[in-house]
């Protein structure tokens, strides 16, 4: 999906979806709910300066970050960071959370793909 054409209605799902795949109530904090000014923000940056990126934390670590950035063809592009210490990075654990990012991105835009004509 062209990122002009991202509304707010795309966030909240976005939101949602991620509750779904990282959400922990001690490592996370709830982003179910989209504001109209977050909507703008968000929408805003992607298109200004091709990247938005927020750190919500999840089930794996509390420093998690989720990443919306533009394509070289103006397409989007979400990414989930699980962000582990270094020391971590080779780990099952840290393989299961890029296993599961790329599954949540994969999601999304397969969301978004209903939406393009």
């Amino acid at each position: 999906m062209n990122t002009e054409s991202l509304t707010g209605e795309h966030l909240e799902y976005l939101g949602k979806l991620y509750e779904q795949f990282f959400f922990d109530v001690a490592l996370s904090i709830p982003i179910l709910y989209v504001t109209d000014y977050l909507v703008q923000k968000v929408i805003l940056e992607i298109n200004k300066y091709g990247y938005y990126e927020v750190r919500v934390g999840s089930k794996w670590t509390p420093h998690s970050k989720l990443e919306l950035r533009k394509d070289s063809e103006g397409l989007l592009e979400v990414k989930f960071h699980p962000n582990f210490h270094p020391d971590e990075r080779d780990s099952e654990r840290h393989a299961q959370a890029v296993s599961q990012g790329e599954s949540f991105s994969r999601a999304f835009l397969e969301y978004l793909a209903g939406f393009e004509g």
